[in-house]
């Protein structure tokens, strides 16, 4: 179910563990810290490639669904045949349709 209030607006970025969208934090990332400093150094870095990987996805996400909302469109323009012999197999058409489950405002 999507969020009750719309989130803050992409793209976002990143700066060491934190994620920054329009001039303000979005979230922290956080790993458990471990009992030595060298543990406490690799919990540190796995924060921050937390923190790109976030980025890195919320960033794309937008533009990820308008090519699928673009390609199922494009399908939806096909019969069936025409459909199965471009895809070769009707459960991607039938798969992407899915994803975007009849929501256009995603």
């Amino acid at each position: 179910m999507p969020p009750t209030k719309e989130a803050t607006r992409t793209p976002w970025k990143q700066s060491g563990p934190y994620i920054i969208g329009q001039n303000l934090s979005v979230a922290k990332c956080t790993v458990y810290k471990g009992t030595n400093e060298a543990k406490d150094i690799e919990n540190e870095n796995q924060a921050k490639a937390n923190a790109a990987f976030i980025v890195t996805a919320c960033n794309a996400y937008a533009p990820m669904v308008e090519a699928l909302r673009d390609i199922v469109d494009k399908l939806d323009e096909l019969d069936d045949k025409e459909r199965i012999k471009l895809l070769g197999v009707q459960s991607i058409y039938t798969k992407a349709k899915d994803i975007l489950g009849g929501n256009t405002n995603v």
